[in-house]
């Protein structure tokens, strides 16, 4: 993972924590956190530190992260029904590639569990 990744990965998990967690969980979350997005050696990849934080939050929590497989469906089953018109749209574009491009980073901005945010 590069740095911007770990960043936002640890940005978005450090006080994404149970309100009502006792302050000694919340501490050992946030420095084994800290560690988990701050491996050296063998470079982990975003889903590899995203299980280790859910592992984590499971094992200090009693819970993981936010199961995002029900959201996703949705959004892609929204997404198929607008298929055709987008595609009439980029044909009727005068630069069909740059609309192209644009509706894919409008796709990839749905991708809620890679969105960097906090709490």
């Amino acid at each position: 993972m590069n740095s911007t990744c770990k960043d936002c990965m640890l940005n978005k998990h450090i006080n994404n924590y149970p309100e009502d967690a006792p302050e000694e969980l919340v501490r050992e979350y946030r420095e084994t956190l800290v560690r988990i997005t701050d491996q050296t050696g063998a470079v982990p990849t975003g889903p590899e530190v995203f299980y280790e934080v859910k592992a984590l939050r499971k094992r200090l929590f009693g819970e993981g992260e936010m199961d995002y497989a029900q959201i996703k469906r949705h959004f892609n089953a929204l997404m198929l029904e607008i298929e055709p018109e987008l595609e009439k749209r980029v044909e009727a574009s005068a630069d069909p590639l740059k609309s192209a491009v644009q509706y894919a980073m409008m796709g990839n901005f749905i991708d809620l569990r890679a969105l960097c945010s906090t709490r």
